[in-house]
């Protein structure tokens, strides 16, 4: 009996065994041939896809797309030019900002192509499309927002200098020792920068917008911190001094002398690039030279040696150009200086000054009147001037924008009433407290 009854499980087990493979072998050709199925499908799929795709390539392009390519505001430039003139302010500041801008904008605005391919191509090249177009839209609401300061503080117009340059030795150019050249080049340097500190007070205190000087340098700048040899990169050994200097090698980011900020950033003040007079959309006619001169004497205004005979305190003329010109006396501040300066505020588009007929640069405005305007300038000029070699080696001269007076040191600063001074700084923000801040 127990023969029989294991031969029986025997049987059963050698069933089961026969069932489980033939369950198995049936899962597996039925997924062998949807395999097969599906193989083929998607080749005649795929085939079918590639025929589709030069028509879909010849479809035009969805206008969301191209939505997303942005034009640059401004117009053409007859639209730029069209308005209040070649007098007005702003029309001179749209100008200036075409000469300087336009190759920048260009280049953002520009380099996309068009669309085509499948579903997938589609997504990446909106994606990619959408990318650019976020950023110019950030990119155009700073330029805006920068354009409005410039309006606002060039509210008045514009202010320039024409910067004195020392020379150099007649022997400069072959000079082979780097801590000599240095040594000149950063005192020539400060000389200019002492200039432009004076000329930006008085545009700070006058509300005019500041068009930098062309700097003039004896020297290259040093990424390295160490001076180079004879003062030339190893891409230009055969530089002739003096030689025009970039902005970014004086200066800090122009934007950053108008970026807002707390008290202790001091006033925000427009400085705007160097660009060539004879290009500005400002006629000759519309241009004024200030000189401060030491041909009068204020404030009696009368002609040594005969102290009864009595002058007025500015003097009218023309340059040998033909460029309007008034002589004012020096060495005054805002306070004195202003009024002599009223009628020329509106009637000007742009001031030059010039700095020929005085002594020394400090004696063509002698700065604030109050405490607060003078101390809230000197802050915003604390860290205009980028550093230079120590002529030595081993360091950074961080070169200030003068070599000790500031405006903010000067003795006898009045403490003035909380926001009148500042007012007369900006150049009044209305026309009605101009004429305020200069009585």
């Amino acid at each position: 009996m127990a023969r029989v009854r294991t031969a029986g499980r025997r049987r059963q087990t050698g069933v089961l065994r026969l069932v489980v493979f033939a369950v198995v072998a049936a899962v597996g050709g039925t997924a062998l041939w949807t395999s097969l199925q599906y193989s083929e499908a998607h080749a005649a799929a795929r085939a079918g896809e590639g025929s589709r795709l030069p028509a879909q390539e010849e479809q035009p392009e969805p206008a969301e797309w191209s939505s997303s390519r942005k034009v640059e505001p401004g117009g053409s430039d007859g639209e730029r030019s069209s308005g209040s003139g070649a007098s007005d302010p702003s029309a001179s500041l749209n100008a200036w900002a075409k000469l300087t801008d336009v190759a920048s904008l260009s280049t953002t605005s520009g380099g996309r192509g068009g669309g085509g391919g499948g579903g997938a191509e589609h997504t990446e090249e909106r994606q990619e499309q959408e990318q650019p177009a976020e950023q110019e839209q950030e990119q155009e609401q700073q330029e805006q927002q920068q354009h409005q300061q410039q309006q606002q503080g060039a509210r008045f117009g514009y202010l320039t200098l024409d910067l004195r340059v020392p020379k150099a030795p007649p022997t400069y150019n072959s000079w082979v020792l780097s801590e000599d050249m240095l040594l000149f080049h950063e005192r020539a340097l400060q000389q200019q920068l002492e200039q432009v500190y004076v000329a930006l007070a008085l545009a700070a205190a006058t509300g005019r917008a500041f068009i930098l000087p062309q700097f003039s340098c004896f020297c290259h700048n040093s990424d390295s911190g160490e001076p180079l040899p004879r003062c030339r990169r190893l891409d230009a050994t055969d530089a002739q001094f003096p030689e025009t200097c970039p902005e970014e090698d004086i200066l800090q980011p122009l934007d950053e002398f108008g970026s807002p900020g707390d008290a202790s950033a001091g006033v925000p003040l427009t400085v705007l690039p160097h660009v060539e007079l004879a290009k500005l959309d400002v006629p000759k006619e519309k241009t004024l030279v200030l000189r401060p001169s030491a041909t009068l004497l204020w404030p009696t205004c009368v002609a040594p040696p005969d102290p009864h005979m009595q002058l007025p305190c500015t003097t009218d003329g023309h340059t040998e150009d033909g460029t309007p010109e008034v002589l004012v006396p020096p060495s005054l501040n805002d306070t004195h200086l202003l009024p002599f300066l009223e009628s020329y505020q509106q009637q000007y588009s742009l001031w030059r000054l010039d700095l020929s007929d005085v002594g020394s640069h400090w004696h063509a405005f002698a700065g604030w009147d109050c405490a607060g305007p003078a101390h809230a300038f000197d802050l915003r000029m604390r860290s205009a001037a980028r550093p230079w070699p120590l002529p030595t080696g081993g360091g950074l001269l961080h070169i200030n924008m003068t070599t000790g007076r500031t405006y903010s040191a000067e003795p006898d600063l009045k403490d003035c009433p909380g926001g009148s001074a500042l007012r007369r700084m900006q150049g009044a923000a209305q026309p009605s407290a101009a004429a305020g801040a200069m009585a």
